[in-house]
Parts: structure tokens; C-alpha cells; sequence
């Protein structure tokens, strides 16, 4: 890879920022190292398009989701238009995401709680990390360009920079989280003046979370835990306190309230599970009551066959259908 390349790289880098595409420094890492990667396979400079189809048909082949292709060809879309190139990328519709991994209340606690230990100035620290994140819900790329005058102990609100073009906005603290991050401070490492979490470097970076975060969902048996997936506990927390959708838009900072919608197919989803499980457990309490009903009186159940019911499942109907018998 050629110094000329790596500058062009960087260069693409600010390109992205200064033209307003995107200011999250995880996307613009993600766009550059794909770059790098389409190098192994085509031309950046002079993309020869029947490649790149061959290159998608082959992955789709491999078991590649065609979201990934889609965020792929976005990202080389962008770096076409950096340097001016016109062609035409292949494109994907998006494809509805999997449920996202929501921790549950206790989850949340187990997370804090094992942050309780030693040396009390790092997990004091990243305990008050989680707790922006659960009860802010902030994300990582919010958190991590936190300033020290971005938190208003008096108001108690935290002052957000959106990281993807949307409006910044302000955010309430819970009181119990106000008087941890009093406490943090008393330790926070002054390598960084601005910065509101730092390490021994400087300004705690994306990278730290993502393996800190990793390292505890490992520890706790939450092996899909990611930073986000406490902006999630947020989101589904308003909506079970009942809170108005567009008021949880704006605290989350979505431009557009089709985003917030999502998490209202995460209740639903939880919902359908609860009403499931309630279901079952009225099922299993009833069963053997209604099979002594049954012997009592000489019936015997009428399955439904148009709804696919099992006879068994009479017990949750009380229908009790005489049969003669001949």
C-alpha cells in the first residue's frame, strides 16, 4: 500500500466529515478499512464494474447477508463520489435486522454491580460509562466525545453532539447517576482537559468500550452485549414507562420517527412472549382439571380442525362436546 494511497485515505476521511456525510468516527473507520479491503479486489481508481457484480454473486454465494453488500456498495459509492468516479454500484434492499439484544432490567444491574471493584478510579469510571449509556442513551460515539462542560451537575442534563448529522440534543440525568459522576471525577485521569472519560492515554477511544464491553458480556453470560445495546434498554424502558414516541425520539436523537418505531416491534416482540408463556402455564394448570371434566360427564372434545387446534387444547376454551357413540 503506497503512501500516496494512505494519504488519499485520510483524505477521504476528512472528506467525509467536511461534506456532512457522517462525523462518527466509527463509520469513517469502517469506510476506510473497506476501502482497503476492495483493493484485493479491484481498482479503486477505475473500478471495472463486472468485477464488482462477480465480487458481489460470489459472497452472496459464501452466505454473506445482503445487508453487508449494501452497506459495502455504500461504502464505495461514497469513495467514488470523493474522486469524482460515475458508475453505477449494485444495490440491495435493506432487509428487516434481527431482533436487537435488549438486557433486562436485572441484566443491567448485574453490569453496575460488577463494575463495583478495584482500582475503584478505572470501574467507578466505567460504571458511570454504563449508567450514560442506560439511562441516557447515548451512543458510543456520543459518549466517547463527551466533554467535561457537556455534564451539568446543577441541571443535571448532558449536553449530546450528535454523531450522524442529526441535532444535538439535552438529555436528563437520573439523581443516582448525578452522584456517581461526582464521585468519578474526584479520580477521572486529567490526560485529556476536555475530555469527560479518559485513560492513562488520553480520551477513552471506541476501541476500549467495544473490548470492555465485550470482556463483561462475556463474564456474564451476555454474549451479544454491546454499548448499544444499552441505547436499546433506554429506548424499550421509555416505552414501558409509557412515555409519547415522539418525546422518545427526541431524546434519542432520531431524525426521523420511523427509527424510533423499531423499539415498538421490540415490546410487541417481548409482549408476544409474555402472552405466550401466560398461554402455556394456564394450559398446563387446567389440563388435568378439564380431563376430569371430560370423564364426568362422557364427552369427549371436538377438535377444530380449520384453526389446527390439538384436542388437548380444549382446555383453554372449556368446550365440552357431547359425542354418541355407537
Amino acid at each position: 500500500m503506497t503512501s500516496e494511497f494512505e494519504r488519499d485515505l485520510g483524505l477521504f476521511a476528512n472528506w467525509n466529515v467536511g461534506t456532512g456525510r457522517t462525523t462518527s468516527e466509527k463509520t469513517i473507520d469502517r469506510r476506510v478499512r473497506r476501502i482497503k479491503h476492495f483493493t484485493k479486489i479491484i481498482d479503486v481508481y477505475d473500478p471495472d464494474l463486472l468485477k464488482i457484480h462477480q465480487y458481489c454473486r460470489d459472497e452472496l454465494k459464501r452466505g454473506k447477508s445482503q445487508n453487508t453488500l449494501r452497506l459495502e456498495m455504500q461504502d464505495l459509492k461514497h469513495w467514488c463520489e470523493y474522486k469524482g468516479i460515475d458508475i453505477e454500484l449494485p444495490r440491495f434492499k435493506k432487509r428487516p435486522n434481527p431482533p436487537p439484544f435488549v438486557p433486562s432490567d436485572e441484566q443491567v444491574k448485574q453490569i453496575l454491580s460488577y463494575c463495583e471493584r478495584y482500582p475503584r478510579e478505572v470501574w467507578l469510571r466505567n460504571k458511570v460509562l454504563y449508567e450514560i449509556g442506560a439511562f441516557c442513551g447515548l451512543r458510543v460515539g456520543e459518549v466517547t466525545n463527551l466533554r467535561m462542560d457537556d455534564i451539568s451537575l446543577d441541571d443535571s442534563t448532558v449536553y449530546v453532539r450528535s454523531e450522524k448529522g442529526e441535532q444535538d440534543r439535552i438529555v436528563g440525568i437520573p439523581d443516582f447517576v448525578i452522584s456517581d459522576i461526582r464521585d468519578y471525577l474526584k479520580f477521572r485521569m486529567p490526560t485529556d482537559p476536555r475530555a469527560f472519560f479518559t485513560t492513562k492515554e488520553g480520551r477513552m477511544p471506541y476501541e476500549y468500550i467495544r473490548s470492555l464491553t465485550a470482556k463483561i458480556g462475556h463474564k456474564l453470560n451476555m454474549p451479544k452485549l454491546h454499548y448499544h445495546s444499552l441505547r436499546h434498554y433506554y429506548a424499550t424502558l421509555l416505552l414501558n414507562l409509557n412515555r409519547d414516541l415522539r418525546e422518545i425520539q427526541l431524546l434519542l436523537g432520531h431524525a426521523n420517527v420511523q427509527t424510533t418505531v423499531v423499539y415498538t416491534h421490540v415490546q410487541e416482540m417481548k409482549m408476544s412472549k409474555e402472552v405466550k408463556n401466560v398461554i402455556h402455564k394456564h394450559f398446563l394448570e387446567n389440563r388435568d382439571l378439564n380431563s376430569n371434566v371430560r370423564e364426568q360427564s362422557g364427552a369427549y372434545p371436538y377438535q377444530v380442525g380449520a384453526l389446527g387446534f390439538e384436542p388437548r387444547s380444549t382446555g383453554l376454551f372449556r368446550i365440552i362436546v357431547p359425542v354418541t357413540h355407537h
